[in-house]
């Protein structure tokens, strides 16, 4: 799935980048609890959207774990990572990239990306707060 185009169509219908926002927009449960080492999650019970966010997480964490979680929302909506990870052989990092992707196309517009564009990919990464792949990833698909 082009996660650019989705992120694009969302920001549009709902007029912010926020996925919080977003989240609430679409009648999401967003808690924050603390969870150890795990970021976050999505579940979905009884019809309703919970994601879950580690209390722990900075800000910008936050955000981008609350972007992450919405890709699943939209694009892994009854997906049960749980069950996967421990009744079956699927390897989850298709969905997990699928949906870190997602996070930086809603989280940063191109226009934003542009003056980066310059920079040395470790030293952009280290100014957005991304991992060097998604750094990478993201600027190369800003248009201007």
């Amino acid at each position: 799935m082009d996660t650019k185009r989705l992120a694009e169509r969302l920001k549009r219908k709902f007029m912010t980048s926020d996925p919080f926002e977003i989240a609430a927009s679409i009648g999401a449960v967003v808690l924050f609890e603390p969870l150890g080492d795990i970021r976050g999650y999505y579940n979905l019970s009884y019809r309703t959207r919970f994601i879950h966010i580690n209390s722990d997480l900075s800000e910008r964490d936050r955000r981008f774990v609350c972007a992450h979680e919405l890709a699943h929302v939209f694009m892994h909506p009854k997906t049960n990572a749980t069950f996967l990870l421990t009744s079956t052989n699927f390897a989850l990092g298709r969905l997990e990239n699928e949906a870190n992707r997602f996070a930086v196309d809603l989280i940063f517009d191109d226009a934003d990306l542009v003056p980066y564009l310059g920079v040395s990919i470790e030293n952009a990464a280290c100014a957005l707060g991304l991992p060097q792949d998604l750094a990478l990833y993201r600027l190369s698909s800003v248009k201007w």
